[in-house]
């Protein structure tokens, strides 16, 4: 493996690997809590030269110190000054997960991404680079009452919260962060259904309201998963 390097628009050096370790990407769309995780899981299981990437927890990971990366500086500089990481640093965070996977691997489900159209196209322009292609969105729709309670039955995550001397309870403290990141999903859910239906990424929508905890209720959720996924699949077919 190969890695080119340069000096990107904002005059930080970034990285990315070149095209045999990269995969084709579906986008899983959802709001905190709506089963994006366990569905891939699963689905993983099914189809192992398929990897998961939660691009927000790689970032969070990165910056707790809980993974290496070649933008771990970068990250924690913009922890401390407050700013946003530079839209070609978070995609290659998400471009060097990617390339991490086994040589097998043809396909990577990301969530998390993008959070801008300015990621999106460097994504986007990375893959085709080598020749690789965003293949589609899978949107999970899922109601406020049935994130949070999820959430609320997996806990924090690791890196979840950075705030100094927080202390939550089990009760009303979590709650309320969880319907934080329920609301500012929602809020950001409008752009980037933009970025996607603007740029042509054809999206497949899933009810995943029923309950994926109980074994009925998740076998029709992810029956639905794999049929998006095959589709996405199908309709972006390379001609030999």
């Amino acid at each position: 493996m190969t890695v080119d390097i340069w000096m990107n628009t904002s005059g930080i050096i970034t990285m990315s690997n070149s095209s045999e370790r990269l995969a084709d990407v579906i986008i899983i769309d959802g709001p905190p809590g709506s089963g994006k995780g366990l569905l891939s899981s699963h689905y993983i299981c099914e189809n192992p030269t398929t990897q998961h990437i939660s691009a927000g927890q790689q970032v969070r990971s990165i910056r707790a110190g809980e993974v290496e990366s070649a933008y771990s500086t970068t990250v924690l500089e913009c922890l401390v000054s407050r700013q946003y990481l530079p839209d070609e640093v978070f995609g290659d965070i998400v471009l060097e997960e990617i390339s991490r996977a086994p040589e097998s691997t043809d396909l990577s489900l990301v969530d998390g991404f993008p959070h801008n159209s300015g990621d999106f196209d460097y994504v986007q322009e990375r893959l085709r680079e080598s020749g690789r292609r965003i293949l589609g969105a899978v949107c999970l729709g899922a109601t406020f009452d049935t994130c949070v309670a999820r959430m609320s039955y997996r806990g924090m995550r690791g890196g979840e919260d950075v705030r100094k001397n927080a202390v939550f309870s089990a009760t009303e403290d979590e709650k309320e962060y969880y319907a934080g990141r329920y609301s500012a999903y929602l809020e950001a859910k409008g752009a980037l259904l933009d970025i996607l239906m603007t740029r042509g990424v054809q999206l497949e929508s899933i009810d995943a309201n029923l309950d994926i905890l109980d074994q009925e209720g998740r076998q029709i959720v992810l029956s639905q998963f794999t049929q998006g996924i095959t589709s996405l699949k199908a309709n972006n077919v390379r001609e030999v």
